[in-house]
């Protein structure tokens, strides 16, 4: 372990793990923004909802939908509905829970409002503006449960670049640290 080599294939390991990290990382990215069914609107578009329980709204600034790029914000005074199409019950849109936002992939948003839904199931989402206004197209987004998920996806996506830039430092270290140890011990060698 005393050839110079060993010092190339230290720095090769320590390229190898930040390498890693980073392919690992990319390969999260998708993950990184949940689930999201996006809508055209305004107008009426449907949805399918497929999970009971707490879901979150976006208006997303950025965003591409079936290939197309959409840059837009929520015209002043549009009106939001959501209607179950089974039962034609109206869902109560309140407060999102958090004011979070994203932008990555391309894609940002910020949430604009949370419902809960009883039922899974097909729902009509309307956008309108008061007395027959209109408005350029924009984009809504629905996701399941709040954006506090996709945090811990981030954290898990740079968990594991930490993670393979560390085992190739600490590989790469070792390997140069004993390598430097014995060549330093032989030229001590009487």
């Amino acid at each position: 372990m005393r050839s110079p080599l060993w010092f190339v294939l230290a720095g090769v390991i320590a390229i190898a793990g930040f390498v890693g990290g980073v392919t690992y990382s990319v390969h999260m990215m998708p993950r990184l923004i949940p689930d999201l069914e996006c809508v055209v609107l305004p107008g009426t578009e449907s949805i399918t909802l497929e999970r009971a329980g707490a879901y979150t709204l976006y208006i997303e600034n950025k965003s591409f939908v079936d290939g197309r790029p959409y840059v837009s914000d929520l015209p002043a005074g549009m009106q939001i509905l959501l209607t179950a199409e089974a039962t034609g019950v109206q869902i109560k849109l309140g407060d999102p829970r958090n004011e979070l936002s994203y932008s990555m992939g391309g894609r940002s948003g910020k949430a604009l409002a949370g419902f809960v839904i009883d039922q899974p199931g097909r729902y009509r989402l309307s956008a309108t503006l008061p007395a027959g206004r209109t408005a350029p197209p924009f984009v809504l987004a629905v996701g399941y449960g709040p954006m506090k998920n996709s945090f811990a996806r981030i954290r898990q996506a740079l968990g594991g670049f930490s993670v393979f830039s560390s085992i190739g430092i600490a590989i790469a270290g070792t390997i140069a640290g004993v390598t430097l140890w014995q060549r330093t011990k032989v030229r001590r060698a009487p």
